[in-house]
């Protein structure tokens, strides 16, 4: 894990990276090794990353200069999960080349998570993705089949763990309330243990 402090604009065009952006998922910067397995054979890293944005799996410029902004395709756990707040959905943003499995993250990641990186990692929990037969990525599958299932089931939880109206309405749904860092979760718990 890796903060965003100092982002170069060959990243996400130097933008900062948002923990909850417009569509109430984090933002997220992973190496390009992660999406090895769907990218097409023999493109080089900027066709990829091209490739990538085509097809919405991440942001980014699409080839006639407008944006397109990709949807929450990840949850993300860190390990140990402690608490709710050690679970987020995450929008990829933008890849860098293979530097074994690294992923960038909002600032504020660390301090939410209780992330103290000594033994702390994170597991990242994808769509299954196939080649449609016109080059092109997608993520259905036959009903039924363990990918189909799997996707149904990380569709589910992402819809609980992020929401579009956050930002507009006071009033969002309760898997919000872990949002907060860590130590003010154990600080709830001890002080009911304290009532008590």
């Amino acid at each position: 894990m890796v903060s965003d402090e100092n982002l170069p604009p060959s990243i996400y065009e130097g933008r900062k990276l948002a923990f909850r952006n417009e569509n109430g998922s984090m933002d997220c910067v992973l190496s390009i090794d992660f999406f090895k397995h769907i990218i097409p054979k023999g493109l080089s890293f900027a066709e990829a990353r091209q490739w990538l944005i085509e097809n919405k799996i991440i942001s980014g410029r699409l080839k006639d200069g407008t944006w397109s902004d990709a949807d929450a395709s990840i949850v993300g756990y860190r390990i140990p999960t402690q608490a709710q707040s050690s679970i987020h959905a995450l929008r990829v943003v933008d890849v860098i080349e293979t530097v074994n499995d690294t992923i960038v993250l909002p600032e504020d990641f660390t301090a939410i998570t209780g992330a103290d990186f000594d033994i702390d990692k994170l597991f990242l929990s994808t769509f299954f993705y196939k080649n449609d037969g016109n080059g092109n990525a997608t993520k259905v599958y036959e009903k039924g089949t363990k990918e189909a299932v799997t996707n149904e089931l990380i569709a589910m939880q992402l819809s609980l763990l992020k929401d579009s109206k956050s930002l507009d309405n006071p009033e969002t749904r309760a898997m919000h309330s872990g949002d907060g860092p860590i130590d003010s979760d154990t600080k709830l718990l001890t002080d009911i243990i304290d009532d008590l």
